[in-house]
């Protein structure tokens, strides 16, 4: 067995350091939220880097902006005085592209999470009666940063280990 000698106490600080690297605080739900009628990064996050995922919070809902958002948003809490509301349920991610008279829209955004509603099903029974308006796709999810394409993007504290495995061994 490899030991350390007189170097042992700042082995274990340096693993304590690493480790730090990958606790992070608990902070409930991330997602993507962004409507590329705005922000035309939203189409293909994976060329906008400027782009991160948010913490999913009522209020943020409720002041979503486009036509879209306004559509698949499920309105459990009125519009208004929403910080009275304390919602402590699950939270999802969703992703929605759909064209409404020849414009299309991709818009990411948070939603309530319940197992007995579905978003999309509710948002596709309200446009059965409107034309103008076609979903191309509508996904959701349920963990932080799930409503982007996947990124291959190694963390600095990632490469920062493997380094130190590299060095050490």
């Amino acid at each position: 067995m490899y030991t350390f000698g007189k170097f042992k106490g700042s082995v274990v600080i340096f693993q304590l350091f690493v480790i730090g690297f990958f606790i992070v605080p608990g902070s409930g739900l991330r997602c993507y939220i962004c409507d590329s009628s705005k922000n035309p990064g939203c189409i293909d996050l994976k060329r906008s880097s400027g782009i991160e995922p948010e913490p999913c919070k009522l209020e943020r809902m409720v002041s979503s902006e486009n036509w879209l958002t306004q559509l698949y948003k499920v309105s459990y809490y009125p519009t208004t005085h929403y910080e009275q509301y304390e919602y402590k349920g699950p939270m999802h991610c969703q992703k929605v592209v759909a064209s409404k008279d020849g414009d299309t829209v991709t818009s990411r955004f948070c939603q309530i999470g319940t197992a007995k509603t579905d978003p999309c099903q509710i948002s596709f029974d309200k446009l059965k009666n409107d034309p103008s308006i076609k979903v191309e796709s509508c996904s959701i999810c349920d963990t932080d940063g799930c409503n982007s394409a996947p990124k291959l993007i190694t963390g600095i504290s990632t490469m920062f280990l493997a380094l130190m495995i590299k060095l050490l061994y």
